[in-house]
């Protein structure tokens, strides 16, 4: 998603209490930050989702993995 303001990725999405929203860059959020204080309004924030993660094999099983030998608990170390 590309910043509102510029070509620069959008890192932040905004919404207005009126209900305008958009998305911007860290750059432009300062302006947004300062609208809001000249404004004396607050916008709800909201980060950009990530994108989702397509699985390539979807009805895969994940591998069976070996269990594990429990190990010996350490003792604690004194502070020097």
């Amino acid at each position: 998603m590309q910043c509102d303001d510029c070509e620069n990725e959008a890192t932040t999405r905004y919404r207005w209490p009126w209900g305008a929203e958009g998305y911007v860059c860290g750059t432009h959020l300062v302006a947004i930050k300062n609208t809001a204080a000249a404004l004396n309004q607050e916008p709800e924030y909201l980060h950009k989702p990530a994108p989702a993660v397509i699985d390539a094999e979807p009805d895969s099983e994940p591998e069976p993995t070996e269990p594990t030998e429990p190990t010996e608990p350490t003792e604690p170390t004194e502070p020097t």
